[in-house]
């Protein structure tokens, strides 16, 4: 009796532990979803290897169920975002534990009504619809130092207004291992503020907690309140990412510094739409934006107007151009690269809350003199 009662046991555990990881069958899996608090997403319980072990593959287009019966439709299954604002995808991002749902740059968690405890039945529609764009877009770059030619290409570091504005991936947070890096860099350059997109207080606790962490300068920096914390979204169209970047810029007004350095996780998403707009402000055009937007598609993945010049295109078309299109409020490419920008990135802030007294501190502390050492 007593075996029974183990063997019993035992079974249940293991359906409990498979309740939990995701039920499957080939072509469709069932899982719990939890929400991505920083993005909004639904996060997945299953990472890639186990979703594609039901039966899917990169490329593939899926039907998705939430179980308060939200559904999205032919919704393609990439390992990046390679699909226009406000698009589903279901996404296996390299580096992340999970695979998960979204609404491209806006999430899905509060717009499908999930709450906690849902879960999700994702069911193969067709294999292989969107492999062109997967093989096309798919790019994957490499978290080895040794692999790029120079510190600054490793961590995407580099100057984008005059030498006081810089740009780049995370001096923190070490999981693409590239954060000591970069807090050399900062050093080197003697940046004496940041605009931290991606963080807030709790996630600095557990950078400096970690066993890996090398960042002195960073933390110093952070000590003497020269950070501003944002832990934006990627939403850069939503209200609250505009008030979270004007509360930062009242930060740095207030700071005066001399060398700014603004980032996320990559220096990529977030990095790449705050970096436009204040270059937008000061008086950059279209290709000038362009240029400097491009190079973290160089710097990460080898992608150039020249040597890859169909990715290059995919790439500025699906990301840049839907940047600028939003910011100055019209989808005409003639218009866009010939507009003036500088105008629609004042009401961008206007709209986050920036005082007109603040904007023109702003532009008259640091655009109109381009501060150098």
């Amino acid at each position: 009796m007593k075996r029974i009662l183990t063997v019993l046991l035992l079974l249940t555990m293991c359906a409990s532990l498979l309740s939990g990881c995701g039920a499957a069958k080939e072509g469709q899996i069932k899982a719990k979803v939890k929400k991505d608090q920083k993005y909004g997403a639904a996060t997945v319980l299953l990472s890639q290897e186990e979703f594609e072990s039901a039966g899917f593959a990169l490329g593939d287009s899926c039907d998705i169920t939430f179980s308060n019966g939200y559904t999205l439709k032919d919704v393609p299954y990439y390992n990046g975002y390679y699909v226009k604002n406000d698009a589903p995808v279901l996404v296996a991002y390299p580096g992340f534990a999970n695979i998960s749902i979204t609404l491209n740059n806006k999430g899905i968690w509060d717009t499908a009504r999930l709450k906690e405890g849902a879960k999700v039945t994702i069911r193969l529609r067709e294999s292989g619809k969107y492999a062109p764009v997967q093989e096309s877009l798919g790019q994957v770059y490499s978290f080895n130092r040794e692999d790029y030619s120079s510190d600054a290409e490793f961590c995407n570091y580099r100057s984008c207004i005059g030498a006081w504005l810089f740009r780049g991936a995370s001096p923190v947070d070490n999981s693409r291992g590239r954060a000591a890096y970069t807090d050399g860099l900062l050093g080197y350059d003697s940046i004496d503020f940041i605009l931290d997109l991606a963080d807030t207080e709790e996630d600095m606790k557990g950078y400096f907690e970690a066993e890996d962490f090398q960042s002195s300068y960073t933390r110093k920096l952070y000590e003497d309140g020269r950070i501003a914390l944002l832990g934006m979204s990627s939403s850069y169209q939503s209200q609250a990412y505009k008030e979270a970047l004007v509360h930062g810029l009242r930060k740095l007004l207030e700071a005066e510094p001399r060398r700014i350095y603004i980032h996320c996780m990559e220096g990529k998403d977030r990095t790449g739409f705050v970096c436009l707009l204040l270059e937008a402000l000061s008086g950059q055009d279209y290709h000038d934006m362009e240029r400097d937007y491009m190079l973290t598609y160089q710097n990460y993945y080898s992608i150039t107007k020249k040597d890859t010049p169909e990715k290059y295109t995919a790439v500025r078309e699906l990301y840049f151009d839907a940047m600028v299109a939003y910011l100055y409020g019209s989808e005409d490419m003639t218009i866009l690269r010939q507009a003036d920008y500088k105008q629609a990135a004042e009401n961008y802030l206007l709209e986050g809350g920036m005082t007109s007294e603040e904007l023109a501190a702003l532009e008259e502390g640091y655009f109109a003199r381009q501060p150098v050492a």
